[in-house]
This record gives structure tokens, C-alpha cells and sequence, in this order.
């Protein structure tokens, strides 16, 4: 692995981490603390709508006046404060407070990331984007293993080392070889590319329907009688399947093109869905977190290949903030107020929903076929 592969390798690491953390644990100290899922939904839904303001300003504002790893150290810095807020938070009003300064904060981290690797062509995107994954993985299976041993409230502390320790691999950082945009913006130009619009309904269809696995799987779980090791190995057979798939991707490009990743995320997305409702031995729960591999980072690959051939190299830091912000931000809100409800009411049976939202972007794929052929190869992602 070359320096600057080394490098951006750490830096995804960092983007997610503290993710490893967030997504399985952070629900169930919620409850800890009283709350219901229809207000843990909420919760999650105001610190996605951060992510809709932040990504795309401070995306704008790395392709206008460029050293966007300034902006990274920036972010972690601040984030490492909200994460520590946590522990003396108490109260409805007072959790969604620092969840909303806590995804404000890191959330626009990965996308940033992304857009500095996108802007190094000679590099392999998948073989860097794994490294995040499998940061995140390594962090599910620790903080099992710190939960399980003391309790989840000392998984706090663990997230805010995490974060700092972000800080010294965004410094070591590349200058971004991208050219700098003129101007400030350019959201709303890329917004009336209808191919853009598309694959962004596409992606956030898919995407969004983790709302349920994200928010509410391992309370879930935990009601099956899994223990909090048992729930981190779960988590982590579907990240492992993400990274292999990760570094496979550059060989299986070869033969299949940016759209058809996505056209296969969003079938295996319905199949997962569908199995995911009526499931209950921790054997095939982790079985079908493999799939994760396909609704996940093939529908993921797909987009960032497609955007990349969409989109000038000036924006790319743009267009990575509108992606965050949009499908995976308004359309995130929207999915995990209702996934809230749907799990207070349905339980498991709330992933059934899940499997038609996938279904109905698979659909917008579609058109996308024609699409991604017409326009430029892509350089960096396959």
C-alpha cells in the first residue's frame, strides 16, 4: 500500500468508528434512559436533519476555499465535545440536543472523506472505502465486548477517544488534487440534472429502507433473548461481508456496470427485508446480515460511480454533501420517524415495510441503466 493509500485508508477508518458505537448501542442507552421508540425515532430523525444542513454547507464550502482535512479536524474536534455531552444528558429534550450536535459534527466527516478519495483517480475507491468498514466492524465487536463487562453507559468515553483519535489521521491528509469551484455552491445546477435527481431517488429509496436494522434491530434482537455479544456479532458478520465485497469490487466492475450494483443491492435489499420479519435463531439472523454486502455497499458503489460520472470534479465535495443530505438525510428523517412507529406497533414485522420501500427504488434504477452508459467512465471508484 502506497503512502497516500495509507493515508486515506486511516482516514476512512476514523470517519466511522465511532459508528462502530452509535448504531447498535446508542438506541438501547436511549431506552436506558426512558425513552420509547417512537422518541428514539425522533431523535434519530433531528440528528439527520443536522446532516442535512451540514453536509452539503461544509461540502460547498471545501470545493470553494479547498483544505477540506482543515475542516476534518475541525469537525472531529467539535464532534469529540458533543459525544462527551452525552453523559450528563438527561431527558428527552436534553438527548436530542446532543444527538443533533453529534450528527452535525461527524456525519459530514465521511462524505468529505469520500470526496477527497474520489479526487485521487490512480487509486482503487473500494479497496480504501473497506478500511472504513472494517473500523466499524472492529468497533461493534469492542464495544460488545466493553457492554457486555461494565455497562453500555461506559461506551460513551470509548466513542470519545474514538473521535480524537480521528484527529492526528485527517492531519496527514493530502492536499486535494480536485480543482477548486469558482464559485460558492452549485447545489442547485447538479439538482437539475434529472439523471442526478434520479439516482438520487434510487439510492435513498434503498438506502433508507435500513431504517428499521439501524434504529431499532438490536432492541429487536435484544428481546429475542440475545446478548450484547451476541448483537455485536451480528452486526459485525454483515460489515465483514461489506468489506469483502469492498475488495472484490474492482474485479467484479469488469463485468457488471455502476447501475446494475444498484440494481442488485435493491433485489437483495427486498429479499433481506422479507426474511428479516420472521427470523429469530441468532444463526440466521447473522446469515442474513451478510446480505448487507449487496443492499448496502453494492447500492452504495453504484451511486458514488454514477455520481462521478454525473458530475464535474470541481463539485464532487458538493455533490457528496447534497447525496448526505438528501436521499440519506431528508429521506433518512422521513424513514426513521416512520420506522419508529411502525416498530413500536409491528415489532419485527415493521422490516416487511422495508422490503417494499426497496422495492420501489429498485424501480428508479431502472432508468438509470441507460443513463450510466451514455455518460463518462468513471476513474477512481471502479
Amino acid at each position: 500500500m502506497s503512502s497516500l493509500s495509507l493515508r486515506l485508508a486511516l482516514a476512512f477508518a476514523a470517519s466511522t468508528a465511532v459508528f462502530g458505537i452509535a448504531m447498535p448501542f446508542w438506541p438501547i442507552w436511549y431506552a436506558q434512559q426512558g425513552l420509547g421508540p417512537a422518541e428514539i425515532g425522533w431523535i434519530a430523525a433531528a440528528g439527520t436533519l443536522a446532516r442535512v444542513v451540514a453536509s452539503p454547507l461544509i461540502g460547498a464550502l471545501a470545493d470553494r476555499f479547498g483544505r477540506p482535512k482543515l475542516w476534518l479536524i475541525g469537525l472531529l474536534a467539535v464532534g469529540a465535545m458533543a459525544t462527551a455531552l452525552y453523559s450528563v444528558a438527561q431527558g428527552f429534550w436534553a438527548v436530542l440536543f446532543v444527538a443533533t450536535l453529534f450528527s452535525a459534527c461527524l456525519v459530514p466527516v465521511g462524505p468529505l472523506v469520500d470526496g477527497i478519495a474520489l479526487a485521487q483517480p490512480q487509486l482503487n475507491y473500494g479497496r480504501l472505502r473497506l478500511w472504513a468498514s472494517a473500523s466499524f466492524a472492529a468497533a461493534v465487536l469492542f464495544s460488545g465486548v466493553v457492554a457486555q463487562a461494565y455497562s453500555v453507559d461506559a461506551l460513551l468515553w470509548v466513542a470519545v477517544a474514538l473521535v480524537l483519535l480521528g484527529i492526528p489521521a485527517m492531519a496527514m491528509l493530502p492536499a486535494t488534487a480536485r480543482p477548486v469551484a469558482r464559485s460558492f455552491g452549485g447545489g442547485f445546477a447538479l439538482l437539475r440534472d434529472r439523471r442526478v435527481l434520479t439516482l438520487f431517488l434510487a439510492a435513498g429509496l434503498i438506502q433508507n429502507s435500513h431504517a428499521v436494522m439501524n434504529g431499532y434491530a438490536s432492541l429487536h434482537w435484544q428481546s429475542l433473548g440475545i446478548s450484547a455479544q451476541g448483537i455485536s456479532a451480528i452486526w459485525t458478520a454483515g460489515v465483514t461481508a461489506e468489506i469483502a465485497l469492498f475488495f472484490a469490487a474492482a474485479w467484479f466492475t469488469r463485468f457488471i456496470g455502476p447501475a446494475r450494483w444498484m440494481l442488485i443491492g435493491g433485489g437483495v435489499a427486498i429479499l433481506r427485508w422479507g426474511l428479516a420479519a420472521v427470523a429469530t435463531a441468532p444463526l440466521a439472523l447473522g446469515a442474513l446480515q451478510t446480505l448487507h454486502a449487496f443492499s448496502f455497499a453494492a447500492t452504495h458503489l453504484g451511486t458514488l460511480a454514477l455520481l462521478q460520472r454525473f458530475v464535474p470534479a470541481e463539485r464532487y465535495g458538493t455533490a457528496m454533501g447534497l447525496y448526505s443530505a438528501l436521499p440519506l438525510g431528508l429521506g433518512a428523517i422521513v424513514a426513521n420517524g416512520l420506522s419508529g412507529l411502525l416498530f413500536d406497533r409491528l415489532g419485527g414485522q415493521a422490516f416487511l415495510a422495508m422490503a417494499v420501500l426497496a422495492g420501489i427504488g429498485t424501480l428508479f434504477v431502472l432508468p438509470l441503466l441507460t443513463a450510466g452508459r451514455t455518460a463518462p467512465a468513471p476513474t477512481a471508484v471502479a
